[in-house]
């Protein structure tokens, strides 16, 4: 490992000629106009602006072509201030593809010559010459006769040639010596040593998660392969429904792969070649989660709650493909009630991998399962009351899903427009939205000093369209209960709602009354949840 610095104006050549490659995995450019202008500045005064670290490889090969000589560094932390470095240059670096003229319109950093020190924009104006492209000031060699022009062009805080000029030449000079330290891996360093050296780089950029470094090496190993497989898998979910981050699709692979769910414990030849049947489970195994989960209402990865469920569900369908999914579905939904997924990642998989592996059925599998969660398959009561008197303003909350998980499986209708099933949300001109069954307004105004939390409770929660939405407004329950015809249509059933029967005498009776109401509908949903447990762990 060797630690160095270089100059700008040396890491920009570098880039530019070839030295450095850039994996098909890497992000794109995604620094804002004001970090590349804020960036110029630090440059200019000399200011710390991170660290760059390449991996100098001989046995790992970088782009598409297999007979690119191995001469090349990836560069594994550092491609945004080096392209943001190329940008200020104005040199465009050997990875970028097409629309380099366009990036450099839009990343147009000036210095502006008419302020009495020295300062950077971003251009506002295309007729103002006060304004001079900084890639104009580092390409210039004599910078008289720039200063001349635009003194003559009345745009140069002086009229003395000789301060206008030393101004030019001292960003030029400034920006094209300022220091980056450079930390160059060499072969003798293992993955997993650069993936710790990575982590514990004092960086002011963006890192990616740890996964990415190792799906950098299948892109160095089998050149091509992310583009034409990975990345197409994954717009193919996203096509779905289902916006599945790298990091996981990565881990479901390398976990039905191999077995192991810790990237150091995976031998190195399982990333050269990719074993193409192994990917091709992987795929088979998360469309088939996908498929499972869409036909029980979780029709988007937004409803999934836990990404990292869907890769257990993977490693649970890999091994189990043609049994049905629901009992593994109720698994999972007990697993995020009890923060299962919410600790260290490896940690969980390994221990989901060691209950489906090391299983010969699937009722020992499931008896595993449970037993990470401490508790009995055919526990009845997971669900509480007191689970959905919880607050509904968490939008990710299991509670809330639960809610539209009943209304889902008993075929609940639109409250304004009956013909409309909540189902038809998946692909359907119906778009639910989450309904204060008690008005958040009118609560508000027969009991002004209601809790909030009793207002935005999960057991004052139901789905209905936008259109019933707008009718009901902040009409009182009863009300639009009988205009609607919700009780006699059975419309509150299929929500598990109460029908909110009694009157407003005072606020304090009103208040006890409205408490009970949230009682009774919490102790409805909980019933309602259980049986769906039971009814997924049916199997049917």
């Amino acid at each position: 490992m060797g630690y160095s610095t270089k100059n700008a104006e040396s890491i920009v050549n570098d880039a530019a000629k070839g030295t450095y490659a850039i994996p098909e995995l890497q992000r794109d450019f995604v620094w804002s106009t004001r970090q590349v202008l804020n960036f110029a500045d630090s440059l200019s005064q000399d200011f710390p602006v991170g660290s760059i670290l390449t991996w100098k490889s001989t046995t790992y090969q970088h782009g598409d072509d297999k007979n690119e000589p191995m001469t090349k560094s990836w560069l594994i932390d550092g491609q945004q201030r080096t392209t943001a470095l190329c940008t200020l240059f104005g040199k465009r670096p050997d990875w970028w593809g097409d629309g380099w003229q366009d990036h450099l319109t839009k990343f147009d950093v000036r210095l502006d010559i008419g302020a009495e020190d020295v300062s950077f924009v971003i251009r506002h104006s295309l007729n103002s010459k006060r304004y001079i492209p900084l890639r104009t000031i580092l390409s210039t060699e004599g910078f008289n006769s720039l200063a001349k022009q635009l003194i003559d062009g009345g745009s140069a805080f002086t009229a003395d040639v000789d301060k206008v000029a030393d101004r030019l030449q001292m960003v030029a000079t400034n920006l094209k010596r300022s220091e980056l330290p450079v930390v160059e891996v060499d072969d003798h360093v293992g993955l997993e040593e650069i993936a710790e050296i990575f982590r514990r780089l004092n960086s002011t950029g963006t890192r990616p998660p740890q996964s990415d470094i190792y799906l950098g090496v299948v892109a160095s190993k089998n050149p091509g392969w992310v583009n034409q497989n990975f990345r197409k898998f994954r717009d193919e979910l996203e096509d779905g429904g289902f916006d599945i981050e790298p990091a996981f699709l990565f881990r479901a692979f390398a976990t039905i792969g191999s077995g192991k769910s810790r990237f150091k414990d995976i031998p190195a030849d399982f990333w050269s070649p990719v074993d193409q049947n192994k990917w091709n489970a992987t795929r088979k195994a998360l469309q088939s989660v996908c498929e499972g989960i869409r036909q029980y209402g979780i029709i988007n990865s937004g409803l999934a709650l836990s990404l990292n469920g869907l890769v257990a569900g993977a490693i649970y369908r890999d091994q189990f493909p043609d049994v049905s999914f629901g009992p593994f579905f109720a698994w999972m939904l007990c697993a995020i009630q009890g923060g299962f997924f919410s600790g260290p990642t490896e940690t969980r998989l390994d221990r989901v991998i060691g209950a489906i592996q090391g299983s010969d059925s699937q009722s020992e599998a499931f008896s595993n399962l449970y037993r990470l969660l401490d508790l009995a398959p055919d526990t009845e009561e997971h669900f509480k009351p007191v689970h959905f008197k919880e607050t509904s303003s968490n939008r990710n909350s299991l509670e809330r899903l639960m809610v539209y998980l009943i209304a889902f499986r008993n075929d609940a209708q639109d409250w304004h427009s009956p013909g409309y099933f909540i189902r038809a949300a998946a692909n359907g001109p119906y778009h639910p939205e989450w309904h204060h069954i008690f008005p958040r307004k009118w609560l508000r105004g027969k009991v002004p000093g209601i809790k909030p939390e009793l207002i935005d409770n999960v057991a004052n929660m139901a789905i209905i369209s936008s259109e019933a939405n707008k009718k009901i407004a902040a009409s009182e329950p009863q009300k639009y209960v009988a205009d609607l015809k919700l009780d006699s249509s059975g419309l509150l059933d299929q929500q598990a709602v109460p029908n909110p029967t009694f009157t407003f005498k005072n606020e304090t009776q009103y208040l006890k009354d409205y408490e009970d109401w949230l009682d009774l509908r919490a102790e409805w949903l909980a019933k309602e949840a259980n049986e769906y447990l039971g009814w997924l762990r049916s199997g049917k």
